[in-house]
This record gives structure tokens, C-alpha cells and sequence, in this order.
């Protein structure tokens, strides 16, 4: 009776750390023109997201990415405000898969309620492509400390392709920062 209990209580423990921290998948790729790096006085600005998925959803997808990957770059000290000196660089983004998923179904059925969200977003001057980010996070298992995961995919991923801008093509730190 008691290794039972045991391995109940061992059980429990594992779903609950499960729960609390959610399993989920992150991939990125860069594409960079060769040459190209951020600096100190580069800034940029989201002229465009789209909506690629070819679904009509009941989230605003494009608002959601959009102020997303604007707040990230706000953290990342690369935003283009109307006082910014000098001519932005633009962030065109494409959602080229969603999905919501279901709460309720990631914490009973893991993996069927699965959230999940995929972009690119190409970095211009001008015309000219610097950059291609494409980025892809799922979120298969609980929605971690808090709930929102359909919403929350949207920071992560915009988080994640900024900073993965920023580590390929100048540093790891947010511009302006000192070691």
C-alpha cells in the first residue's frame, strides 16, 4: 500500500511540474544578406503583418503579431519611434500558420489541443531583403503558470525573432547596453 501511495505521489509530482512549465517546441532560422549587421543607431519598424494562413480566425491575428513584434523590439531597444533620427529599416511580417488550440484538450489530451504559430518576417531596406527570419513555436501540453497560450504564442515568437535577429547580426545584448 504504501509504494503505491509512493508512486502516486512521484506521479502527481511529475503532471504538476508538467503542467507549470507546458512542453512546447521552438524553431528559428535566419537568412542574412552577407555583410549585414545591426548597429547602435539601427532602428526598425513593422510596416506590414499579414495574414498567409488562408483562414479566417476569431483572434486578430495581425493586431496580436503586429504589437507583439512592435513590444519586442521596444525591449530590444530597436524601435523606430516618430523621434527616432535617421530612416528605419522594415519588418514585414507573414503568419503562415495558426492555430488557437484548446486548453482544455492540451491538459487532458496532450498534444490535441496543441497551439501553435509560424512566421516570416523579412527585414528591408528599401526593397532589399537583409534578412529572413522564419520561426515556429507550439505549445502542446498545459499553458504553463498562466492561461492565454493562444494569445501568449504571439510575444514568444515575436521575442524569439528579434532576438534572434539581434544575436545573428550584432550582439546578444539590446543595443545601447554595456557589457
Amino acid at each position: 500500500m504504501e509504494t503505491v501511495e509512493r508512486l502516486l505521489r512521484h506521479l502527481l509530482l511529475i503532471l504538476v511540474l508538467m503542467a507549470v512549465w507546458s512542453c512546447g517546441t521552438a524553431q528559428k532560422d535566419l537568412k542574412a544578406t552577407s555583410g549585414f549587421v545591426l548597429t547602435s543607431d539601427t532602428r526598425i519598424v513593422v510596416t506590414d503583418v499579414s495574414n498567409d494562413t488562408g483562414q479566417v480566425v476569431d483572434v486578430d491575428v495581425i493586431g496580436l503579431f503586429w504589437d507583439a513584434l512592435s513590444e519586442a523590439l521596444r525591449k530590444q531597444n530597436l524601435l523606430w519611434t516618430k523621434g527616432s533620427a535617421g530612416t528605419p529599416l522594415r519588418l514585414e511580417a507573414h503568419i503562415l500558420k495558426y492555430k488557437k488550440g484548446n486548453a482544455l484538450g492540451r491538459w487532458f489530451t496532450p498534444g490535441f489541443g496543441k497551439t501553435l504559430l509560424a512566421v516570416r518576417c523579412d527585414l528591408k531596406e528599401g526593397m532589399q531583403v537583409l534578412a529572413t527570419v522564419e520561426a515556429r513555436r507550439s505549445i502542446s501540453f498545459g499553458d504553463g503558470p498562466l492561461m492565454g497560450a493562444w494569445k501568449k504564442i504571439f510575444a514568444s515568437v515575436a521575442e524569439e525573432t528579434v532576438q534572434e535577429l539581434r544575436t545573428r547580426m550584432g550582439g546578444s545584448r539590446p543595443l545601447g547596453e554595456t557589457p
